[in-house]
């Protein structure tokens, strides 16, 4: 039995596991601010998804980086907003590194 069991977890596809960046983004309160093609800037909110994937194409470590709030990322979208954002970046700074890559990769693909 133990056998079938280790044998049963090994086929599963690794990516059962990976985290989802679509429910961390909602889970995590992103939502309030990002829209997927709005941007909402005008209202003292997030610019959208799809206009931080555009600033971010090809540079996925960098977002991956602001997100952990490392102090070497500067904020490419928005700056005049960032202020905003700081207070959001204690959240997305507690997750793993594995979960910030999975709400980058979500960010991404709009």
């Amino acid at each position: 039995m133990r056998t079938i069991l280790i044998a049963a977890v090994l086929a599963i596809p690794s990516t059962a596991f990976a985290a989802d960046g679509a429910a961390l983004f909602a889970a995590k309160a992103c939502t309030a601010c990002h829209h997927p093609a709005n941007d909402q800037t005008a209202m003292g909110l997030g610019p959208s998804l799809k206009g931080i994937s555009t600033a971010y194409k090809d540079k996925k470590p960098d977002l991956v980086k602001f997100l952990a709030a490392d102090p070497t990322a500067k904020p490419i979208v928005k700056p005049e907003l960032y202020p905003v954002m700081q207070a959001q970046q204690m959240v997305t700074k507690a997750l793993s590194d594995e979960e910030r890559g999975a709400i980058a990769d979500f960010i991404l693909t709009h």
